[in-house]
């Protein structure tokens, strides 16, 4: 692995639990949100795809409107990556896989254990998702 590989890695992997993190300040209401809000919208862009466990599949336009209309101030809401591994980095662009928790979520199980496999892009804000597809895991 090169330097840049490397410093791409580390990157990819902080982007990864910085995203959790933001998703938990957001639900949680830690904060006032416009911080948080433009870290989500930075790492979520219109062309992004996620796939759910359930199939459903949103553009990051559709995620960023399904978070702005959930419920705020959920304070035992926890997301949280695990296990992260980059499975391949270069100056801008990444594949990663990790496990996500998602606890205390309202409109959902209390405990919603994901696999998720992602493309990351390097953009002029940072490390922002391509693709995510999630895969649920019993926990």
């Amino acid at each position: 692995m090169t330097a840049t590989q490397a410093q791409s890695a580390q990157a990819i992997a902080t982007f990864v639990s910085n995203f959790h993190h933001d998703l938990t300040r957001w639900f949680s209401g830690a904060d006032e949100g416009e911080a948080t809000w433009n870290a989500l919208v930075n790492a979520c862009p219109d062309n992004m795809t996620l796939i759910y466990p359930s199939g459903a599949q949103l553009s990051g336009r559709a995620f960023l409107e399904e978070l702005a209309s959930s419920k705020r101030n959920n304070g035992d809401f926890v997301a949280s990556a695990t296990e992260i591994r980059v499975l391949h980095a270069e100056k801008d662009l990444g594949v990663v896989a990790y496990q996500e928790l998602q606890q205390g979520a309202e409109a959902s199980q209390r405990s919603n254990l994901r696999s998720a496999l992602a493309l990351v892009r390097r953009g002029e804000q940072g490390w922002h998702w391509d693709y995510i597809q999630e895969t649920g895991m019993k926990s």
